[in-house]
């Protein structure tokens, strides 16, 4: 009995030890919007490919704020954005650990590639790219409130996500019965291909009945009924998710009687960081 007790943590030690190697390892470092610049990431834990090989990050030391560290896209350097403006886009967070200093930082960057980072004074840096992307616009007040959910494969929902202009992605869309794109990449970073859509189909007020569909790419001829209506039953709603392609585009169809609004109310991280 005690060989086999002594076999089983032999096991679970090696199985822990192999996690901690992995490149793919990451523990916490969970993100929190704190205003329209500002950023938080709560302690936790990566590994890294940087310098001699594979190094584990730990949030720790002179910028850490108690148990996160805090990056204002406001300004340029560590724990602010790399380089660049503040024009509406996406951000991507890299975790940076200095092999000089060992000093962490996170740092928000327009770069989809590890190579593609502004890298501040201080290196050589090992870096860990973190599975989020996070829209910054002026017309929801740069960095917007979400709920994080799932960490670290992340299911984002955005707080303040409501029916108006500002979370349309289609409004009014006709009912000629072609397939026609929309955008969602003002909502949905590059890393992320599953929208989380409100969608409403009204009555277009010619008297027939109609239905609007939506599809990921041109691969679905028939699509996903999200909705009929009638003179009777002049509107339907409905939430869903939808694969997008890799612009975050989708595409829709309405038939003559109906016309089709679409609400972003967030995204699923869904690509490898």
């Amino acid at each position: 009995m005690k060989r086999v007790l002594f076999l089983v943590l032999v096991l679970l030690a090696a199985h822990a030890s192999a996690q901690v190697l992995s490149p793919f390892y990451l523990v916490g470092v969970r993100p929190e919007v704190v205003s329209g610049t500002r950023m938080r990431f709560y302690d936790g834990a990566a590994t890294a490919w940087g310098g001699g090989g594979l190094v584990q990050i730990t949030i720790a030391g002179p910028h850490a704020i108690g148990q996160y560290l805090e990056t204002d896209v406001s300004t340029i350097g560590l724990n602010g954005r790399d380089a660049g403006g503040l024009e509406d886009g996406h951000f991507y967070f890299y975790l940076l650990k200095s092999e000089t200093t060992g000093e962490v930082s996170v740092v928000a960057s327009r770069a989809i590639f590890y190579s593609d980072v502004v890298l501040p004074p201080g290196g050589p840096w090992a870096m860990r790219k973190l599975p989020y992307g996070h829209p910054y616009r002026s017309q929801l007040g740069g960095l917007t409130p979400v709920h994080v959910a799932h960490w670290p494969q992340p299911s984002i929902t955005f707080t303040d996500s409501q029916y108006g202009a500002a979370w349309m992605a289609l409004a009014n869309g006709n009912g000629d019965g072609a397939w026609k794109i929309v955008s969602l990449s003002n909502w949905i970073p590059d890393n992320a291909r599953l929208a989380h859509l409100i969608t409403e189909v009204r009555d277009g007020g010619l008297g027939v009945a109609g239905s609007c569909y939506v599809r990921s790419y041109g691969g679905q001829p028939t699509g996903i009924l999200v909705g009929s209506t009638s003179p009777s039953a002049p509107f339907s709603f409905l939430s869903l998710e939808i694969r997008t392609n890799s612009h975050r585009e989708i595409e829709y169809r309405c038939t003559t009687g109906s016309r089709l609004w679409i609400q972003v109310r967030g995204y699923s991280m869904t690509e490898p960081s």
